[in-house]
């Protein structure tokens, strides 16, 4: 059986992202009919790398209240095989029209899920937030903000104003760049240039967060 960890490299980490939603491997309660999760059913589900073309497959078994997961894993540094095998419990809430819809219970918070995701640090599945993933909206708006505050540093040093105390304050920063005078030696158009600069991605940072405080809001 092929290993879930299968074709799953380490990658260099620009902006200290997380890993996404999107890129990990998931199991969504929600594709599987009510006929496959009869206690006593067994079915696989494989993933193809994109990347690499490997495959990785996990099985699975229905049980009473819970599904078991069963899939062998390749540790990175040791190169050995580790068997997996544990159970994922279900819950039932009624539906508005009759029937019931049925949901996971991560194994690590239990709490009541759709979806859960193969988390690359243990070899389990898991719920997002335990998986410890972003998703790939949020991601973007995470790297746009981080190349906003690079190019607002840059205006900082042009502006001499980057201290130790300072630096990784970005609003102490802006504002320090608004009320400081200009530079000696500065001509006085580059400096308008720089300010000019300035306003404009603080603008644009302020929009950055709003986009991504809508879209917590939304999510909750």
């Amino acid at each position: 059986m092929g290993g879930t960890g299968s074709g799953i490299g380490l990658r260099s980490n620009r902006y200290n992202r997380k890993w996404t939603c999107e890129e990990s491997r998931r199991i969504d309660i929600r594709y599987y009919c009510k006929s496959m999760l009869q206690k006593g059913r067994q079915f696989p589900i494989t993933w193809t790398s994109t990347k690499s073309g490997r495959a990785g497959t996990i099985e699975i078994n229905v049980g009473e209240e819970e599904i078991i997961l069963i899939y062998t894993t390749t540790d990175p540094e040791a190169g050995k095989e580790i068997d997996f095998m544990y159970s994922v419990y279900l819950d039932y809430t009624p539906c508005n029209y009759g029937g019931r819809r049925i949901w996971l219970i991560c194994p690590e918070c239990c709490r009541r899920i759709a979806v859960i995701y193969y988390d690359r640090r243990d070899s389990y599945f898991k719920c997002r937030i335990c998986a410890n993933l972003n998703y790939q909206s949020s991601q973007e708006n995470n790297e746009r903000c981080y190349s906003i505050d690079s190019k607002i540093k840059r205006i900082g040093r042009r502006l001499k104003l980057l201290k130790s105390d300072i630096e990784d304050d970005m609003e102490e920063l802006i504002y320090q760049a608004y009320t400081k005078r200009r530079p000696k030696g500065m001509h006085n158009k580059t400096y308008n240039r720089l300010i000019g600069r300035l306003e404009e991605l603080t603008q644009e940072r302020e929009e950055v967060h709003i986009c991504g405080l809508l879209r917590v809001i939304k999510v909750k």
